[in-house]
């Protein structure tokens, strides 16, 4: 009986444990699956990516959906870098080099990052004269020419289009925040009417232009 009873406890550690580490692997992934996600995403890169000197930075899993991304880098391109997804088995699923690098999404991405970060920096300050919950600049992107002709409810007539974005371009931010700046600012107010909302944007205005 207690031979038995060894047994039937050995027989229940070991489904036990082995319970943990598929639980483990499903929300962490394995180091095996991540060593070959690597080798498998550094053999791609060279045969569909030849003489870009690309350059392989971290492997993370994504246990949303049971795969691992490998981010990729160029050394010499700031807007170059997009990510390689690998299958827990290291079958190479897809890439996003199209959408991010040649869609520009990441020239856009940047230059919205630095139009954002000044707009923060104005509403952020101490003196700042009003208060929000609510407050962010960005970059209105909109898609190709061809789909804003198409579907103008959906992108008003104005914004960057992101086909004309230029790879690495150091953009003049103020500048294009003129054209194609979006800000949004709630601001609460004793006084609610058009006259009062028409000062506080036009005061709003002359801050930004200043700032």
């Amino acid at each position: 009986m207690k031979k038995g009873m060894k047994v039937l406890a050995g027989g229940t550690a070991v489904i036990v444990i082995g319970g943990l580490l598929w639980f483990a692997n499903g929300f962490m992934g394995n180091p095996v699956s991540k060593a070959l996600a690597t080798y498998n995403t550094e053999k791609y890169i060279e045969a569909q990516y030849p003489n870009m000197g690309l350059e392989r930075e971290e492997t993370f899993y994504n246990f949303k959906g049971s795969n691992y991304y490998v981010r990729i880098q160029s050394p010499t391109s700031i807007d170059t870098h997009f990510s390689v997804q690998v299958s827990p088995l290291g079958k190479i699923e897809q890439d996003d080099y199209g959408n991010s690098v040649i869609g520009r999404w990441n020239t856009y991405s940047r230059i919205d990052e630095g139009y954002r970060s000044r707009v923060e920096a104005v509403f952020g300050s101490d003196d700042f004269p009003y208060e929000s919950d609510i407050d962010y600049g960005k970059l209105r992107g909109r898609m190709t020419t061809e789909e804003i002709e198409t579907d103008e409810l959906h992108y008003p007539n104005y914004g960057l289009i992101m086909e004309d974005l230029e790879l690495d371009r150091d953009y003049d931010i103020a500048e294009l925040g003129k054209t194609a700046g979006h800000i949004v600012l709630y601001v609460g107010d004793k006084e609610v009417s058009v006259k009062r909302a028409s000062e506080i944007l036009l005061d709003i205005k002359n801050i930004l232009d200043r700032e």
